[in-house]
């Protein structure tokens, strides 16, 4: 949203009527021209129901919270470019999704607050130092919840074939077997169908958390 369209949409509800609604809007807070206070007005004027933010510095982070706080009936989706502190970052309420971009380290039991305060949480650029029974943790964090919940990261697929086969699993392990509290769904061997973009994601069952493993191989280094 740029600055002039910002004060076309405070003038559209006097211009029209009142009562207007929007499914949707997303402000990219990185833009600095943007007054913060041409913002408020339009959360003040009309019904918001999903906002998203895109957040760079920590001006637009403090910003960020503030909007959150003061419009509390809206849903939000939050990308942070810049990574806050932890106590900041801890102390936004929950959103429909989080989307941890900037780089910087998030201590795992942070991480396990992230996922049980917000329904979808996305953690890139390695952000976490995380162990399998940490991660394995976090699962029965998600297993616990009765909302819908999602949690992406990224990890080697040499430390996710140590962890596997940790478990009891092997390149021989069939769908349907389970190795200790873990079932098999899809072992990556096998293709779907040609159209499917995950032939090769290992998938498994840990209480009532659902684990996909994208392009996974038993061999390589990638992630």
């Amino acid at each position: 949203a740029e600055p002039d369209r910002l004060t076309q949409f405070a003038h559209l509800e006097h211009r029209l009527f009142r009562g207007i609604s929007f499914l949707s809007f997303f402000f990219k807070l990185r833009v600095d021209s943007i007054p913060l206070d041409s913002i408020r007005q339009i959360f003040e004027q009309f019904e918001i129901e999903l906002v998203r933010l895109y957040v760079v510095t920590e001006q637009q982070s403090f910003n960020a919270r503030q909007l959150i706080a003061d419009f509390p009936r809206s849903k939000y989706t939050v990308y942070l470019q810049h990574m806050p502190p932890v106590d900041k970052l801890l102390s936004l309420p929950p959103m429909e999704e989080m989307h941890a971009i900037g780089r910087g380290t998030i201590p795992v039991e942070a991480f396990f607050q992230l996922i049980a305060a917000h329904n979808v949480l996305k953690i890139y650029r390695e952000s976490v130092v995380i162990n399998w029974e940490e991660l394995k943790q976090a699962m029965k964090i998600i297993s616990s919840d009765s909302r819908e919940k999602t949690a992406n990261l990224i990890v080697f697929n040499a430390s996710m074939v140590k962890w596997l086969r940790s478990e009891g699993f092997t390149e021989s392990t069939r769908p349907g077997q389970s190795c200790r509290r873990f079932e098999l769904i899809a072992n990556g061997t096998t293709q779907q169908s040609e159209e499917d973009d995950h032939d090769n994601d290992f998938k498994l069952r840990y209480k009532q958390c659902f684990i996909r493993v994208n392009r996974f191989a038993w061999s390589g280094e990638e992630k």
